[in-house]
């Protein structure tokens, strides 16, 4: 299907008004925390925090199953 450069303007507008939304953005919990995570001076310490907290859960877990064996 062969489109001058007019009509492929048209449809790009055409599907643009059927899909894009307009309005004031809300920003949720989700995007507070990636705000915060994404930037080295908070986000390294909290990457430390979660890999501690696996690493310990995770180590207790397989303690209570290694132990005694």
């Amino acid at each position: 299907m062969k489109l001058t450069v007019d009509e492929r303007w048209d449809l790009i507008d055409k599907i643009a008004k059927q899909t894009v939304k307009y309005g004031k953005y809300r920003h949720t919990l989700k995007d507070a925390i990636a705000e915060i995570t994404v930037k080295p001076l908070t986000g390294i310490p909290i990457a430390i925090a979660v890999l501690y907290g696996f690493w310990s859960f995770f180590g207790a877990f397989a303690g209570f199953f290694t132990d005694g064996f």
